[in-house]
């Protein structure tokens, strides 16, 4: 074939060549793009169908939106369904109530000469990770105070006072600390929202997680043997009668006083019943000290009481389990 024709050839074979290139890339885009946005829905779908709380919003939404969305998901709760935000409120509440109950109980809110906020809450030693969840909450410090045997945590942050002081207002009960938080309310020109609270009757609402909080400070559980078998007892022991009566009028109970340390007064139940019912109030607000660990074990407890396994013979299964059960007892996390 002579160069003239070889020529016209090779420049239709390349032409040729070259459109097809260009529609096998068209064809090939066209593909990814479909491959793609199925994958894409069907990650979407797939999670629509593993989390109903995920609304029709983030289904129809661009990719760009999704990482705009889940970033910002725990502050603005974009394209989480109603149910989601009630139950992330809850919580909230269900924490502010517990640290207000916590600060009534263990806690005090200064005010120095500058008119400087501060906020302390003092717990024993084992009881420190109650206080990281607070600083993780509002910053402040922790340091070992007493022979390194209690720990106190410090606020003094201006914006974050401000912030917990929100978090608390209206579940303060304590009227030491009810003092505290109106003068810091005053200086800080934040409305005080006034608690359901009345001296007559000593109310405070029975779904509120503030007696969690104050029993986290304040409260005791344990057992002995009366009569060769073991008698167990939640207590609670603080100087003011108003914040015992709190208790007996949500839990039963009765009152004694104890002439120790300057007098004071005991609210404890005794009874499964009545025990068993804290333990229901306690699942559902939760106890952020070692004390849960003895709570949650209460059931157990009665249980293996009414077996009497802690009278069954040493080598058998029976009393193995209380053993067992006492050394659970024991721990402390």
């Amino acid at each position: 074939m002579g160069w003239p024709l070889l020529i016209v050839k090779l420049t239709l074979y390349w032409a040729i060549c070259e459109k097809f290139y260009v529609f096998t890339i068209m064809l090939v885009t066209i593909f990814l793009s479909l491959y793609f946005f199925k994958a894409n829905l069907v990650k979407k779908l797939t999670l629509v169908r593993n989390n109903s709380q995920i609304t029709k919003h983030y289904l129809f939404s661009s990719s760009l939106n999704h990482t705009l969305i889940f970033r910002r998901f725990k502050c603005s709760l974009v394209g989480i369904s109603e149910t989601t935000r009630s139950t992330t409120n809850f919580n909230n509440l269900k924490f502010n109530q517990w640290l207000a109950g916590l600060i009534d109980g263990a806690g005090c809110l200064k005010i120095n000469k500058q008119n400087v906020i501060s906020c302390e809450i003092i717990l024993s030693l084992d009881n420190e990770k109650a206080l990281r969840l607070i600083k993780n909450h509002f910053g402040g410090s922790i340091k070992l105070r007493a022979g390194n045997r209690i720990v106190r945590y410090r606020l003094r942050d201006k914006s974050n006072i401000i912030k917990l002081i929100n978090a608390i207002n209206g579940n303060i009960y304590n009227n030491n600390r009810l003092i505290e938080l109106h003068h810091t309310c005053l200086i800080l020109n934040i409305p005080i929202i006034s608690s359901i609270y009345s001296h007559n009757n000593s109310y405070i609402p029975n779904n509120s997680s503030w007696f969690a909080g104050y029993f986290d400070t304040k409260g005791f559980i344990s057992y002995s043997f009366i009569n060769n078998k073991p008698q167990l007892v939640i207590s609670l022991e603080d100087k003011s009668i108003n914040n015992v009566n709190y208790f007996v009028n949500r839990f039963n109970g009765s009152i004694i006083f104890n002439n120790s340390r300057n007098g004071l007064y005991i609210w404890h139940i005794t009874t499964p019943k009545d025990i068993l019912s804290f333990v229901d109030y306690i699942k559902i607000h939760p106890s952020r000290t070692i004390l849960m660990n003895k709570i949650l074990l209460c059931k157990l407890f009665f249980e293996l009481s009414n077996l009497k396994a802690y009278a069954a013979t040493p080598s058998s299964n029976l009393f193995k389990s209380w053993l067992s059960f006492e050394k659970r007892w024991q721990r402390k996390f």
